[in-house]
């Protein structure tokens, strides 16, 4: 292995094709960290060839494969390490060019014709890029590109950078169009390292990108899969091979996701949730690569077929690191209300089992949503949760012919610690009367559970409420001026403590006019009057009276409290 050093003429203007191979990442540059600083460099180095200076600026060094079965004429180099520069690059020339061509700078443009596509067509392209950048590329390679992939905004950004720059010296356009065109074609020099190793092209991979931006965990997971179907079947997966093998190339798993104060990758996320569910152990988050290794070796026999079948199933169903879809008033609503984040490996556990999957109100699911509610009521910690969740897949697996409900309720009494044990009747009915329902991370928390109640009483009365968009409104107001209500100090100061708790907060469909918001109670109240079909309002409007204050704030909590107790019982083991 020795390194060589090309000038990007010599490396684009021969037929060789460069090829992003199927367990690179995607393309990840952008305008701040990457473009604007290499863009700053060209034209520095360009200014200076203008004044008599050379051209030369090294772009680092890149690492190719050379595959011994080659199947185009003018051949192929795989891109083991450099893709981003390399794509960069490309698209960089292709905007350059078209800039030249704009302002009839034609001998500049000509020389960097030769390190570009001679067409638009996959087959005139001087790369092959990945399949999730195929699109993007496709769209940059053509004239007047639009769109928002980062490899058009590449081209877009350049593009207007060039016609910028070329434009801020009028007298010296010319000289400037040739001077870019020289950097671009002799200047720009990378130090070429050629493998003719192909086993060993994945470990130069990973060891070469731990440098630079950091693969991912499924970014060393998708290189692995990969590496396993090429032993296998002694090449590499086609396009829609790889989706098989690979499902998380939509872009529904781009980007990152967050939980609390920590941000991962979607498809990490999604990965470590369906490998805990798998392996009914807790896996972090740096060791999913590891973790998978382990599971297509032990659990599919190394047939990444069979293992994309599975997780293609859980891609489709469990998107962002989420759950599914979740519909309003149901049991996946109100745990994701609950922040039960570290649930998702029980829950996709469920989604495998016919008699508890969380696409239907089952038992089981319904026992997890009391037991997050509880404790969400009742303001207990959430520490432990993680280990608590992988319990219960343990358990699960262990007793497949047991009823899943009845599993999860026992493996939940059994618990004893403050971190996972069922909140009690005192704590569920304190938290309620005394803690703050309106402010929460999940700005639905307050809605989910006084919809929760509405329905409970709906369903006891045999009636229905048309679904529409509601809002949380207070009734002692978030302003309120002293005499609101005819309230003294003392009284005032007493409803100001209780602002948000669930007796002083109600669901309305469309906001309140916020003029009524702040006016006496018997002015509020009978804009409260519309709302009536709701069973909450009615109840509240009949224990109100002709006041509204600190006590029959406590009151309705207490009543709220009670309702809650019925709707989300502790269940038995």
């Amino acid at each position: 292995m020795k390194m060589m050093e090309r000038t990007a003429h010599t490396l684009f203007a021969s037929k060789t094709v460069y090829e992003v191979p199927p367990y690179q990442r995607s393309y990840v540059w952008e305008k701040t960290d990457q473009w604007q600083p290499l863009w700053s460099d060209l034209t520095e180095r360009a200014e200076r060839v203008v004044n008599g200076g050379e051209p030369t600026h090294f772009m680092g060094a890149v690492v190719l494969l050379k595959p011994k079965a080659d199947q185009r004429p003018g051949g192929t180099r795989i891109i083991v390490d450099g893709q981003q520069r390399l794509v960069t690059v490309q698209i960089l020339c292709v905007a350059v060019e078209n800039a030249l061509k704009a302002r009839g700078l034609t001998p500049a443009a000509m020389k960097i014709a030769a390190i570009t596509p001679d067409g638009t067509t996959e087959a005139d392209w001087k790369m092959a890029p990945s399949l999730a950048d195929k699109e993007g590329f496709r769209a940059a390679m053509q004239t007047g590109s639009a769109g928002h992939e980062g490899l058009v905004r590449a081209k877009r950004y350049f593009r207007e950078e060039c016609n910028r720059w070329l434009d801020s010296v009028e007298a010296q356009k010319e000289e400037r169009g040739n001077a870019l065109a020289d950097v671009l074609c002799q200047g720009l020099t990378f130090g070429v390292i050629e493998l003719d190793d192909e086993e060993t092209q994945y470990a130069v991979f990973e060891t070469l990108n731990a440098r630079g931006t950091p693969l991912s965990q499924s970014d060393l997971a998708k290189n692995h899969v990969v590496e396993v179907w090429r032993r296998r079947f002694r090449g590499w997966p086609s396009e829609d091979e790889l989706k098989r093998v690979w499902p998380f190339h939509e872009p529904s798993y781009k980007g990152k996701t967050g939980r609390g104060r920590r941000t991962t990758d979607k498809s990490d996320e999604m990965l470590r949730y369906w490998l805990s569910a798998r392996t009914a152990t807790e896996v972090r988050s740096e060791d999913i690569c590891k973790t998978l290794k382990h599971v297509l070796a032990d659990q599919f026999d190394d047939d990444v077929e069979h293992l994309g079948r599975k997780l293609g199933k859980a891609a489709e169903r469990w998107t962002d690191g989420e759950a599914l879809p979740a519909a309003r008033g149901s049991s996946l609503e109100r745990i994701r209300a609950a922040g039960a984040w570290a649930w998702g490996p029980v829950l996709m556990a469920l989604d495998e089992r016919e008699d508890a999957g969380p696409e239907r109100e089952s038992p089981a699911l319904r026992i997890l949503e009391a037991y997050m509610m509880r404790r969400k009521l009742a303001g207990m910690p959430t520490q432990g949760t993680s280990n608590l969740a992988v319990s219960v897949v343990r358990a699960l697996d262990g007793k497949r012919d047991t009823e899943a409900a009845r599993v999860i309720a026992e493996t939940l009494a059994a618990q004893d610690a403050d971190s996972r044990r069922w909140a009690t009747a005192e704590e569920v009915e304190r938290g309620v009367q005394e803690k703050d329902l309106y402010h929460s991370r999940d700005r639905a928390w307050p809605l989910v559970v006084l919809e929760a109640v509405e329905e409970h009483l709906r369903h006891t009365h045999d009636d229905q409420t048309a679904a529409g968009t509601v809002n949380i409104e207070h009734i002692f107001p978030v302003k309120a001026g002293m005499r609101w209500g005819g309230a003294d100090e003392v009284e005032h100061e007493e409803r100001k403590g209780l602002l948000h708790t669930a007796g002083n907060l109600i669901v309305v469909e469309g906001p309140l006019n916020s003029s009524l918001g702040n006016r006496p109670w018997s002015e509020k109240r009978q804009a409260l009057e519309r709302h009536t079909h709701r069973k909450l309002t009615r109840d509240m409007l009949d224990h109100a009276g002709g006041a509204w204050g600190a006590e029959t704030i406590r009151a309705r909590s207490k009543r709220i409290a009670r309702w809650v107790q019925e709707i989300w019982p502790i269940a038995a083991g």
